[in-house]
């Protein structure tokens, strides 16, 4: 067997096996849910607090599968956006929804400006808030505490432009493009935590809309991060 015949064996089976682990993360997940809703009885909130816990770790399992297998699909051409015509603004209250409870933990707002009236796009409404959630799941973890996480919706020439600001400590610019390759981790986390496949996944969705990705972070600590993408696409 050549190498690259033993590679793509190796990547068929790492995929396989990335696909199996998902129904029982999801599983886990499921069940927590139930606890957390009382469905076997009641609870105290020490309980409570630790199956808290326990669901952010299975979801942060989720999300890690979800890349990882999404990785794999974009390297091999599968990742293809199936683009329906949505409400952009509805689809980034969904995202604030999802991501609020992480900036509650560290004290922070997440204050939303739209500068359009008519935010209807066509594109994959499903990839496109994967995105969403990525950017602002990551200013809030590497976001001071205490502080305000902004998001900014606005076009331009035809252009969706979507902008994600927060206050942390800094990093040079040259080191912030290159958060979109894979495997590179964000120097400013404590715990190091990361497969450094988020901002990469989001570049590669980006990529498949025909839209550019952009990072920039001031000596300030204000830093940004999003994108730009067609509001109406040809697929």
């Amino acid at each position: 067997m050549d190498r690259n015949n033993s590679i793509k064996e190796m990547s068929s089976y790492i995929a396989t096996l990335i696909h199996d682990l998902k129904t029982p993360v999801s599983a886990q997940i499921m069940a927590v849910d139930l606890l957390l809703k009382g469905s076997f009885g009641s609870m105290n909130s020490e309980q409570r607090e630790v199956l808290e816990q326990i669901k952010k770790s299975c979801e942060y399992s989720q999300n890690l599968v979800h890349s990882i297998l999404d990785t794999y699909l974009c390297e091999n051409g599968q990742l293809k956006p199936k683009p329906e015509i949505f409400d952009w603004q509805k689809l980034v209250g969904l995202a604030i929804d999802e991501t609020c409870t992480l900036a509650k933990d560290k004290s922070q707002k997440i204050v939303a400006k739209n500068y359009t009236n008519n935010t209807e796009i066509f594109a994959d409404k499903f990839q496109l808030k994967r995105v969403i959630v990525n950017l602002i799941s990551n200013a809030i973890k590497y976001g001071f505490d205490n502080s305000i996480i902004e998001i900014e919706t606005k076009k331009d020439k035809g252009r969706l432009i979507f902008n994600v600001k927060n206050n942390s400590k800094y990093i040079n610019n040259y080191d912030t493009n290159r958060l979109f390759d894979k495997f590179r981790r964000d120097k400013r986390g404590k715990s190091g935590i990361s497969c450094g496949l988020g901002l990469y996944l989001v570049k590669q969705i980006i990529t498949a809309h025909k839209g550019k990705v952009f990072g920039k972070c001031e000596k300030s600590g204000e830093c940004n991060f999003g994108f730009s993408i067609p509001i109406k696409n040809n697929f």
